[in-house]
């Protein structure tokens, strides 16, 4: 709603299915807003420090995704990634339209284009990851939540649906069939460990 709802979903962080120097994952998500200002479709945190979290951020014409540990970057010099309505691949997140974000981390430090970001099923962006280490405590969908959820800023003001985490690093065939349709074939992802179904107009 824009104001204080979000889903927790902590056992995505504690089970250590995305543990970030030693695991490759995929995580996938529909959403539609009209909002135009920053909100968050999901994100890591840690228990005591507002510092350190990875998520995607969302606000007119710019998608962005963010990782620090302890305010250290996970990727690339900043750990940002940003894709511009006008980059290729690019859209405006804020056309109350249905689209389909995937981060993709490949499981290593130090390693050159080891996150993707794919927009609609177009690979729009990549970075390499740092030597950091970073062990989430905490997940939440549709919004910045860090501390133990106790500091929570820039809720999502619009719909989710078909929220996916996958074992695996997804290749372009996998995040063709995620963006194109909801999967409710589970097995077709093989191994897959978290498939969170919402209400979408594709159903």
């Amino acid at each position: 709603d824009g104001v204080d709802a979000y889903v927790e979903l902590d056992r995505v962080a504690s089970d250590g299915l995305c543990d970030w120097q030693s695991k490759a994952f995929t995580i996938g998500i529909w959403f539609k807003t009209s909002k135009t200002t920053a909100q968050w479709l999901w994100s890591f945190g840690d228990d005591s420090n507002a510092t350190t979290y990875l998520g995607i951020r969302i606000q007119q014409n710019e998608v962005k995704a963010f990782g620090q540990d302890t305010g250290t970057a996970l990727f690339g010099s900043a750990g940002t990634l940003t894709v511009a309505s006008t980059d290729s691949g690019g859209i405006n997140p804020a056309d109350n339209a249905w689209h389909h974000i995937a981060f993709v981390h490949a499981g290593a430090a130090s390693t050159t284009c080891a996150i993707e970001l794919w927009i609609d099923g177009t690979r729009a962006g990549v970075e390499d990851t740092t030597a950091e280490a970073f062990d989430p405590t905490t997940f939440a969908l549709g919004v910045l939540s860090r501390q133990d959820h106790a500091s929570r800023v820039q809720f999502l003001d619009g719909a989710i649906a078909n929220f996916q985490v996958y074992a695996n690093a997804a290749g372009s065939g996998q995040i063709a069939v995620m963006s194109t349709a909801p999967c409710l074939n589970v097995s077709r992802f093989d191994p897959a460990y978290w498939l969170w179904l919402g209400d979408k107009d594709a159903f």
